[in-house]
C-alpha cells in the first residue's frame, strides 16, 4: 500500500525539484498534495534552468563535432565515447522538462489523484494493522537517492582533479598544462553543480512518481484477488 515512507520520499523529490528549478511543482504540507508554483520569479528560474541545459547540450555537441572532424592532438577514442555518453545523459533532463511542460496541468492532477485513491482504498479495504505496511519500493527509492549522491560526488571530484576533460565547461579555459584560473573554475563549478543537481532532480522526480504509483498499484491488485 502507499506507505508514509514512500510518500515522504516523493515529497522530498518534489521539493528537491523545486529547489533546482527542474519543475514548477511544490509540495503543500497542509494537504499533503502537489501544487504548481506559478509566480513570475519561479517561471523565470525554471526557464533559465531549461536554457542552461539546452546550452550545455549544444556545448557537448560542439565538442563531439570537434572530436570527430578536428580532433585535438592526443584525442582518444575513449574520450569521444565518454562524450557521447554525456550527450545522452544530458539530453534526458531536456526531454523530461519538455514532458513536464507539455503536461504541466495533467501531471499534478495525476499525482494527487493516485495519492487520494490509494489513501481512500487503504482506509476502506485494508485492516488497520496493515495500513502502514511497506509497499515494497522504499528500499529501491532510497537506493536511487544514494546512487545520485555517489555519482554527483564522483563527478565533482573528477571536475576538481581533471578540469580539462572535454565535457566540462572548464575545458574551454584550460591551458597547455591543464591549468584553469581559480576564479573561472569556481564560477563554472557553480554552473556545473546546477546542471548536475537539476539533472538528478528531474530524473528522480519522474522515476519516483512512476515507482510510487506502480508499487502501490501492485499492492491494490494483490489485495483485490
Amino acid at each position: 500500500m502507499l506507505s508514509q515512507e514512500s510518500l515522504k520520499i516523493l515529497r522530498r523529490s518534489v521539493t528537491f525539484g523545486k529547489w533546482c528549478r527542474s519543475t514548477l511543482l511544490e509540495w503543500d504540507r497542509e494537504s499533503s498534495r502537489v501544487k504548481v508554483k506559478s509566480s513570475p520569479l519561479s517561471q523565470s528560474h525554471f526557464w533559465l534552468n531549461v536554457t542552461l541545459h539546452i546550452a550545455y547540450e549544444g556545448f557537448l555537441l560542439y565538442r563531439l563535432a570537434e572530436a570527430i572532424f578536428f580532433p585535438p592532438p592526443g584525442t582518444k577514442l575513449a574520450d569521444t565515447i565518454n562524450l557521447c555518453y554525456n550527450i545522452g545523459c544530458y539530453a534526458l533532463p531536456i526531454a523530461l522538462q519538455w514532458s513536464y511542460f507539455s503536461y504541466r496541468v495533467e501531471l499534478p492532477a495525476f499525482i494527487n489523484g493516485y495519492i487520494s485513491f490509494y489513501e481512500e482504498f487503504k482506509e476502506t479495504f485494508i485492516i488497520p494493522a496493515h495500513q502502514e505496511d511497506a509497499d515494497g519500493c522504499e528500499r529501491l527509492l532510497n537506493s536511487y537517492c544514494q546512487t545520485a549522491v555517489v555519482v554527483t560526488c564522483q563527478t565533482f571530484l573528477i571536475f576538481l582533479t581533471d578540469p580539462k576533460r572535454n565535457y566540462f565547461l572548464t575545458s574551454l579555459f584550460t591551458d597547455e598544462k591543464g591549468y584553469v584560473p581559480i576564479h573561472i573554475k569556481l564560477v563554472l563549478l557553480c554552473v556545473q553543480m546546477q546542471l548536475w543537481l537539476s539533472t538528478w532532480a528531474i530524473i528522480l522526480l519522474f522515476g519516483f512518481i512512476l515507482y510510487v504509483y506502480s508499487f502501490a498499484g501492485i499492492t491494490v491488485l494483490r489485495e483485490m484477488r
